[in-house]
């Protein structure tokens, strides 16, 4: 089976059921919303099937976006090892990847990316191999 195939589906069973070897992120933007708004999203993420050529490019089902009341919601799918220090070797083989999905509003989107980016700089870094990629999660400024 081609990679991607298998990358696609893998992503797919862990979007649409939120079971598999990864977690689930809210940023602190869906968290402060109300429970009931944040189960929504939740499902509507869970339900997602617009993928297109431009939201998907690389036709692996790992990012979305739609509106929910005004507002512009984004979830993303990433790739860790098992440890959660590196990206995975393989994305395609569930034994040794973790997805990471983190549902944020648009506008939170920015302070994510670089958030992320730091964090693979600083996980990438032997002076700093003791960090951990879940770490960062909890930050309430993401």
């Amino acid at each position: 089976m081609d990679s991607t195939v298998k990358i696609r589906e893998l992503n797919d069973a862990f979007r649409t059921t939120l079971r598999g070897n990864g977690d689930v992120y809210l940023t602190s933007g869906v968290a402060a919303l109300p429970e009931e708004e944040q189960a929504e999203i939740v499902r509507r993420v869970q339900r997602f099937d617009a993928f297109t050529p431009d939201n998907d490019p690389h036709y692996e089902h790992d990012f979305g976006s739609f509106k929910h009341a005004g507002k512009t919601v984004f979830w993303k799918l990433d790739y860790f090892d098992r440890d959660r220090r590196y990206g995975s070797p393989d994305p395609a083989d569930e034994n040794l990847t973790e997805r990471i999905l983190t549902v944020m509003l648009a506008e939170e989107y920015w302070s994510f990316a670089l958030r992320r980016k730091e964090a693979h700089y600083k996980l990438s870094t032997p002076e700093c191999a003791h960090a951990e990629a879940s770490a960062h999660s909890s930050d309430p400024n993401i």
